[in-house]
């Protein structure tokens, strides 16, 4: 389920600096190792899931399909995160997260749309990948030993 946290939480920018240098450092393009799934964005990171590591559910319908493409690893795109910044752009208030199944709308096209039209489900902030993607994310910022700022739902535009 999305949930959007409000508090008075302040990040300095070279705090948020260092998450995305720990996601580059756990880049799915160039390291194989099972925890590398993030790709750096310029202020935040993309989210990636292996066949071993995925949000559940209908994920397990598809694991085997994924593909390693340009990556070191077979996966499939789950979400992006970047930074929500203050008023006046000089601290993170929290995290922005978009999630996008399309390896579920693409390999599920019975189960699995876009835009819901009909009885099918939208790819789009499923409660099992937001819950996945929060835990991703917790545990970035723990690793770059920076405290996990709020997440709110970045589908609206901010």
């Amino acid at each position: 389920m999305k949930k959007s946290i409000t508090s008075e939480f302040r990040l300095k920018r070279m705090d948020l600096r260092r998450v995305t240098e720990k996601a580059r450092q756990l880049d799915i393009k160039r390291n194989p190792a099972p925890e590398a799934i993030f790709e750096e964005i310029s202020t935040g990171f993309n989210l990636w899931c292996i066949p071993n590591d995925h949000p559940g559910g209908d994920w397990e319908k598809v694991k085997d399909k994924m593909i390693p493409g340009a990556f070191s690893k077979p996966c499939a795109f789950v979400g992006t995160v970047w930074a929500k910044w203050d008023e006046g752009v000089n601290h993170v208030i929290g995290m922005n997260l978009t999630t996008d199944a399309y390896h579920l709308r693409d390999y599920l096209p019975d189960e699995y749309v876009d835009v819901p039209r009909d009885a099918r489900n939208s790819i789009h902030g499923r409660s099992d990948d937001w819950v996945w993607a929060q835990e991703k994310i917790a545990w970035l910022f723990k690793q770059a030993g920076v405290p996990c700022p709020p997440i709110y739902d970045g589908s609206n535009g901010d």
